[in-house]
């Protein structure tokens, strides 16, 4: 059992963000913790409403955590603006355990949740520091600058953000037509890892679920661990149901 803390923000809905993680990872049977980065306001119709965390509280618990538990692993999402960008690295540095870096730019119904400077920010601060960045389509186009709508320009996409100083990039196709196709990309390989859709579903949080998965699979090989994730999510997708008048919600069992 390992004991992973969540880094993201506080959805109360339950669909996305710390709750997400922590879900999956006790799931699988390890341990979570979390600290909240933001209050959001949402439902599963979407976000309306962002509250970016307090500084000092986050490192405070931060610090509180650290110096009672040995922390195996980080994934990070939300972090709403360049303060806890900079935070965040600056707590995470001394670490040598897995990070993922989920990037949350923009919600689902178009609210923005990483402004510009903030994103400027994880790009040069907190991008070299991970092991893993997991974006998809519309987050690796923003990160880059660059259109990303199929497997080649993925491709790219992956590299210039290996320049800007990641190890490791998933780019997630979900949003790509046909059958769904992730490309992983680090300085020694580009390997797609393929998998069926779900049928008809679009849950809310899919990429909370993903990247936590991937934490939560990680045994010291990345693609393989990306793999195991990828058919554990495609599991808790097929079962999605709805829960309110918005999108379904992903189920683990």
């Amino acid at each position: 059992m390992a004991l992973y803390l969540s880094l993201a923000g506080f959805d109360p809905s339950g669909g996305a963000g710390l709750l997400a993680d922590t879900q999956v990872w006790q799931q699988l049977g390890h341990q979570a913790m979390a600290l909240s980065t933001a209050q959001t306001v949402q439902n599963s119709k979407g976000v309306t409403g962002l509250v970016p965390g307090d500084p000092s509280l986050f490192e405070a618990q931060f610090k509180a955590l650290a110096q009672d538990f040995k922390l195996d692993g980080f994934k990070i999402g939300l972090l709403a603006n360049a303060a806890m960008v900079e935070l965040v690295t600056r707590l995470l540095l001394p670490y040598k355990t897995p990070k993922i870096l989920d990037p949350v730019l923009k919600a689902s119904s178009g609210a923005q949740l990483l402004d510009a400077a903030g994103t400027e920010a994880m790009l040069i601060h907190l991008l070299p520091q991970v092991d893993l960045l997991t974006p998809n389509l519309a987050e690796a186009a923003q990160l880059t600058g660059k259109e990303v709508q199929n497997l080649d320009q993925m491709e790219l996409a992956a590299h210039a953000l290996l320049k800007r100083g990641a190890r490791r990039v998933l780019i997630k196709g979900g949003h790509l037509a046909g059958e769904p196709v992730d490309l992983y990309v680090d300085l020694h390989q580009t390997l797609p890892i393929g998998g069926p859709r779900a049928s008809g579903l679009d849950p809310r949080g899919t990429g909370c679920l993903l990247s936590s998965a991937i934490l939560g699979h990680f045994e010291g090989d990345w693609p393989q661990a990306v793999q195991k994730a990828k058919a554990y999510a495609y599991k808790a997708i097929a079962r999605s149901q709805p829960l309110g008048a918005g999108q379904p919600y992903w189920k683990l069992s």
